[in-house]
């Protein structure tokens, strides 16, 4: 079995899901949903 959690580009620590956030796109301002991961590092990431 696989573990599909992510890993902190920063400090390679696994990354913990924190919900989905509603943000603008750069290139058009559509919005759109992306998910906040969380790090053992206190770092931030949206995909």
């Amino acid at each position: 079995m696989t573990d599909d959690t992510p890993l902190c580009l920063a400090c390679s620590q696994d990354l913990e899901f924190n919900g989905m956030l509603r943000s603008k796109r750069e290139d058009d301002g559509r919005q759109t949903c992306r998910s906040l991961w969380s790090g053992a590092e206190r770092h931030l990431w949206m995909a």
